[in-house]
């Protein structure tokens, strides 16, 4: 956490955007493991569908999306 500039670190306060991700959802590879999406906040709602995401136990990075599943982006 160190090595991140202070405006990249988690602190306080801070709001992220975490998508609920249902059990069956998630992508190939993740079943059975811990997953959670967080990315900033972004008080432009419109902006949320282009988001990366990333899953905070592994730093890999999703887009959501509400059609399209199992694509690679």
């Amino acid at each position: 956490m160190r090595d991140k500039r202070y405006r990249d670190q988690t602190r306080a306060f801070g709001f992220v955007l975490s998508p609920i991700v249902g059990a069956f959802d998630k992508p190939l590879g993740e079943a059975g493991k811990p997953f959670q999406l967080v990315a900033p906040y972004d008080k432009t709602q419109a902006a949320w569908a282009t988001t990366r995401f990333t899953n905070i136990y592994n730093d890999t990075e999703y887009a959501i999306s509400v059609e399209a599943f199992d694509e690679t982006t």
